[in-house]
């Protein structure tokens, strides 16, 4: 599996956030972060982190 690149943006608007493969991390409105990979010819997967700690575990629910 090759590694994707994670993105942090701190609101919906992801500015500057890579057109390639990627991993997408926004701040979500009520608190926490959306969690979504981002895959070309794949649908985006996603789940929604309460804790940064638990980034690594909320990662590998997004992964094909």
């Amino acid at each position: 599996r090759t590694p994707l690149p994670v993105y942090w943006s701190g609101c919906e608007r992801r500015c500057g956030h890579p057109r390639g493969d990627h991993v997408d991390v926004v701040a979500a409105p009520g608190g926490g972060y959306r969690v979504t990979t981002a895959v070309r010819g794949r649908d985006p997967r996603g789940t929604l982190l309460d804790d940064p700690s638990g980034f690594a575990a909320a990662l590998a629910k997004t992964l094909p």
